[in-house]
């Protein structure tokens, strides 16, 4: 590994001031040094632009750009506009690196010519202080190795990883080639950019260590901004689909995208938080959603997780009440059970 191999971290950032310093410090006192660090203020309205400046102040590597509020896919963009490394990766302003993440996955990403690195990471919760079991944010059983093309696991390219950008480390000039870059929305744009840069990678390569720690349970998050753009994971999916027919790689990767889909409409639907948000796309998840994607095309053996699967049956036959009331003891359950053990 060459340490003069410079790496672009890029950060947005937005009312994090509880969490930011723990973000950067993990950046800063990484132990491979060649770094630029880019954050993005996305229009900050609490101390976090004071906390950027303070870091700037004593480390010349540190960057502030700062933007009106745009959300976080418009602040990763003007950080990738920005980035001048031959690596790029990206870092949510509530998570952190472990000490050795960089240099790992820079040396993984060197040694396999791979155009997307990929790490495991565990989730940390901020309301009880402990990580998580965390083994299903990477699958192995979807994968043939801890090195291989997406042309390999065609009917699990969108399984074994998640949308999700902040365990990825991306070869820039691949990124640039492709004109990879988010989408304009207040949720679910990271789901689009990963997965269509999974479908252009040539060489996809894993690392087995843990080293990102990816906090949730926050009341206030790049995540939690669903409410007020309720249908963005609907579009997400729809420009994701666009985008396989236009490269004509669709019918390659049609079963893991039909599988993503059906998981990821329940998934978006169920997690609303607003009932009177909840009711309106529960109906348009029943009555057009379901039936314009065509899941009834496809038999049940066509799909991974029966779960999703069986509740696509069930939405189809239940009214929005009986599906809330279904819910709430669901939630309940699983609360209990959470306790116990």
């Amino acid at each position: 590994m060459s340490h003069m191999t410079k790496v672009s971290v890029i950060i947005p950032v937005y009312n994090i001031q509880d969490h930011l310093r723990q973000c950067l410090a993990s950046v800063i006192r990484q132990d491979y040094s060649n770094l630029e660090i880019i954050c993005v203020d996305d229009g900050s309205t609490d101390s976090s632009l004071t906390i950027l400046k303070e870091f700037a102040n004593n480390d010349p590597r540190v960057h502030i750009i700062s933007q009106k509020n745009a959300g976080a896919g418009s602040a990763r963009n003007v950080g990738l506009h920005k980035a001048s490394g031959d690596y790029i990766i990206f870092l949510d302003s509530d998570d952190w690196f472990e000490p050795i993440m960089i240099s790992s996955m820079l040396q993984r990403a060197e040694k396999t010519n791979a155009d997307i690195t990929i790490c495991r990471s565990v989730e940390f919760d901020n309301r009880t202080g402990k990580n998580k079991p965390s083994g299903w944010m990477l699958k192995d059983e979807y994968t043939p190795g801890s090195i291989f093309s997406p042309e390999e696991i065609p009917d699990y390219l969108f399984q074994f990883t998640y949308g999700w950008p902040w365990d990825k480390l991306y070869r820039a000039n691949f990124l640039r080639e492709n004109q990879l870059l988010f989408p304009i929305m207040k949720n679910s744009e990271d789901l689009v950019f990963v997965y269509k840069s999974l479908v252009f990678s040539s060489v996809i390569a894993l690392c087995p260590l843990v080293l990102v720690h990816h906090r949730v349970c926050r009341t206030v998050s790049l995540s939690s901004t669903r409410e007020s753009s309720p249908e963005d994971f609907k579009h997400a999916l729809d420009e994701l689909e666009v985008s396989l027919k236009l490269t004509s790689k669709y019918q390659l990767y049609e079963r893991s995208f039909i599988n993503l889909k059906v998981d990821y409409l329940i998934w978006g639907v169920t997690n609303l938080q607003d009932r009177n948000i909840q009711r309106d796309c529960y109906q348009k998840l029943r009555k057009k959603w379901i039936p314009d994607a065509g899941f009834n095309n496809y038999s049940s053996d066509y799909y991974y997780n029966k779960i999703a699967f069986l509740k696509m049956h069930i939405v189809n036959h239940m009214p929005y009440e009986l599906f809330r009331f279904s819910l709430d003891i669901y939630k309940r359950i699983k609360k209990v059970i959470l306790r116990i053990f």
